[in-house]
């Protein structure tokens, strides 16, 4: 009986590995994103006639079943190989979104113009140092009264410096940076905006496939932090 060899990357270019990852990324399954799936979904709400911006949204998943739904939707991320799956994967499910390569911290638009944001498990990849402008940003570009969706790897699971992606016989290590609760609620208030909702979800059984070292790990333990958030004010217009 042969045995497959698990061959560990430590990356320290966050947008390399993901362009590296992006081939296989839609056809493996993904344990974070089981896990927060069905919540994430109820928490973003009705969608159709809406026009939607999904930051960091790798190969459209969520892009193309809110598309599907009846939004407009755009979707934004900093690989160039999860936009290029992206629109391939828009395509062949025949729905028509705009994707485009852009930065979280520094997005392509006005102010003002999508009637809902979501990002997911982005939010983990931004330095401290930027973390209140990628939320700055998330909500410039939101309407007043628009609502703003985040899941996020929990940071009670620890004080890892890194995050772990199987994908086939292939273990990604990539940088990740750990905030802490108190500094994203931070970061909500003082760009004014106001939670919703919230929810804490333990990593889904299933993990326990994907990876079982990781699973063993964390298991029984805080895994995706959801918060939901109302924009509370107008952005001001150049």
């Amino acid at each position: 009986m042969s045995t497959i060899k698990i061959i560990h990357k430590k990356m320290d270019d966050i947008k390399k590995a993901y362009d590296l990852m992006s081939n296989e990324w839609s056809n493996e399954p993904n344990g974070a994103q089981m896990t927060e799936f069905r919540t994430f979904l109820k928490m973003i709400g009705k969608v159709k006639g809406l026009k939607i911006l999904d930051a960091g949204c790798g190969t459209g998943e969520y892009s193309i079943i809110l598309a599907k739904k009846g939004a407009e939707c755009v979707g934004i991320d900093f690989s160039k190989g999860m936009i290029n799956h992206a629109k391939i994967n828009a395509k062949n499910n025949n729905v028509d979104i705009d994707f485009k390569k852009a930065d979280i911290c520094n997005l392509p638009f006005k102010d003002n113009i999508f009637d809902k944001v979501i990002s997911s498990r982005v939010l983990n990849f931004i330095k401290e140092d930027n973390l209140d402008l990628a939320i700055k940003e998330l909500l410039r570009v939101l309407k007043k009264g628009g609502e703003l969706t985040l899941s996020l790897i929990h940071p009670g699971l620890g004080i890892s410096d890194r995050t772990i992606i199987k994908i086939k016989n292939i273990i990604y290590q990539i940088p990740k940076y750990t905030h802490s609760i108190e500094a994203y609620k931070k970061a909500f208030i003082k760009n004014k905006a106001k939670i919703i909702d919230k929810n804490s979800l333990k990593m889904i059984k299933y993990f326990k496939k994907i990876n079982p070292e990781l699973y063993k790990t964390f298991e029984g333990k805080e895994f995706i932090l959801l918060f939901k958030l109302k924009k509370l004010f107008s952005s001001s217009l150049p």
